[in-house]
């Protein structure tokens, strides 16, 4: 291959190929199995790697830089395909029983734009001391209205569920379609 000195994702760039002969004089060399070949001149190294069609790669830049014979295209689809999957945020926005129309417009619209951040929301309501009495119909009711006003803009993930002293429900932003 013909590559001289390449950037992969991440941004930190590996020495290839002409890049390992221009800076180093002598490398340690490695093959595609694994078999360490020993130290030669970086040029004899480039020349070997070249005769299997394969590529030079810097993998350790010590005192004695050590280099990888592998196909370098190869090695970059591996690494970017390694990189962990960005895990998808769950806020909490927390109801009450008692909350009053303004607060719970401003509820929804902290919803909303975490939903357009693209963050899962978790929508809880905590009964406290005798709104144990009615969190079966008034929780239940402040949470479905809730995800009744966010159906333009988000699904629902989980539905409502009493659990002990609460209720929870999580919603997910709708998926973008292109």
């Amino acid at each position: 291959m013909n590559v001289a000195h390449k950037s992969n994702q991440t941004g930190a760039a590996y020495k290839v190929n002409q890049t390992i002969v221009r800076e180093f004089s002598s490398v340690i060399v490695i093959d595609g199995n694994g078999t360490n070949l020993g130290q030669m001149s970086s040029g004899d190294a480039y020349k070997h790697a070249q005769s299997e069609g394969l590529d030079l790669v810097l993998v350790n830049a010590s005192a004695v830089p050590t280099c990888k014979i592998l196909d370098y295209n190869k090695m970059l689809y591996t690494v970017q395909k390694k990189k962990p999957i960005k895990k998808q945020a769950t806020s909490i926005v927390r109801f009450s029983i008692k909350i009053d129309v303004g607060d719970y417009k401003n509820k929804l619209s902290q919803v909303v734009r975490l939903l357009n951040e693209g963050c899962k929301v978790t929508l809880t309501l905590r009964a406290r001391g005798r709104e144990m009495q009615h969190l079966a119909t008034g929780g239940l009711e402040v949470i479905t209205n809730a995800i009744r006003d966010l159906e333009t803009q988000a699904r629902l993930e989980i539905p409502p569920k009493i659990e002990g002293r609460s209720v929870n429900a999580t919603v997910a932003p709708l998926s973008k379609k292109k």
